[in-house]
């Protein structure tokens, strides 16, 4: 017990010892994630990071939105991470290459993709598939796309087998059925990102 308690309070406790504050979080989202805010947001918190939203309609409106809260605000230093989960491309050319650039603008150094399996258009994944595919989609901004499927099962699923942290006998619904996120499901992707950004 005192172990578990140890490892869920490392982050903070490293902060207050004077050790590497872990970064702010930028998500950026079509509903997908904000429909459960506090949720996410909370177990991001309890990592010791800032959490901020901005909401996008896809991905040429997310670097509308990014880039035009660079010229609003200063990129803060400790702001590395931009999360983005949006289920279309947009319109506009180069739409991630240009979430990209607009992602290192406020000061991202990592972006970390969310899919939204079941959602999002076929276009987001190709392009996703692209630029992992090239040497370097953008030098200046680490891309990664979370595997959700280990939480959250293939496209289409509905149900998982429930995991240790979870309080539910058998299986627990993961996706309601219109494809969005239930509450144990965002909360499983919570879970992913946290991991991901240790």
């Amino acid at each position: 017990m005192l172990v578990a308690v140890g490892w869920w309070l490392w982050p903070a406790v490293t902060s207050l010892t004077g050790g590497e504050p872990p970064g702010a979080v930028l998500l950026v989202d079509d509903g997908f994630l904000g429909a459960h805010e506090r949720a996410v947001g909370d177990r991001l918190r309890e990592d010791g990071r800032v959490v901020e939203w901005l909401f996008a309609a896809d991905w040429c409106a997310a670097a509308d939105g990014l880039l035009e809260r660079s010229l609003r605000r200063p990129a803060p230093a400790d702001r590395d991470v931009v999360i983005i989960s949006l289920g279309a491309l947009g319109a506009c050319p180069d739409a991630l290459i240009g979430a990209l650039g607009a992602a290192a603008a406020v000061g991202a150094r990592d972006v970390v993709v969310i899919p939204q399996h079941g959602l999002d258009d076929v276009d987001v994944g190709n392009a996703l598939a692209a630029s992992l595919a090239s040497s370097t989609p953008r030098p200046d901004v680490r891309l990664t796309v979370a595997d959700t499927t280990t939480l959250l099962g293939e496209p289409g699923t509905r149900e998982m087998a429930c995991e240790w942290w979870e309080a539910c006998e058998g299986v627990v619904q993961v996706r309601l059925a219109n494809g969005s996120l239930s509450t144990a499901g965002a909360g499983r992707v919570s879970r992913l990102v946290v991991e991901l950004l240790r």
